[in-house]
């Protein structure tokens, strides 16, 4: 747990400091969407929400069916969020 909550804020803080290193790990933060933990598909679908990147939008809208309801939650959210950076 620890572990990954330190890894959302070191994340977090390169969206600040370092946003084209999370765009350059996009590829591989949305293969995360599909992992068995539903925890970390929820931490990826909010962290995506947060990067604002429109090419999330088809996975997360695929992980909005997530049969976790957490795991959809924050898929939706994220899109919202996506959306409204676009609008």
């Amino acid at each position: 747990m620890s572990s990954r909550m330190g890894a959302l804020v070191v994340m977090e803080r390169a969206l600040t400091d370092q946003p084209d290193a999370v765009r350059a790990m996009m590829p591989h933060l949305i293969c995360l969407l599909s992992h068995p933990d539903a925890r970390i598909r929820g931490d990826i679908a909010d962290l995506l929400g947060r990067t604002g990147d429109w090419g999330a939008i088809a996975r997360l809208e695929l992980l909005a069916t997530d049969p976790d309801p957490d795991v959809a939650e924050a898929a939706v959210e994220a899109i919202e969020a996506i959306r409204s950076r676009h609008a």
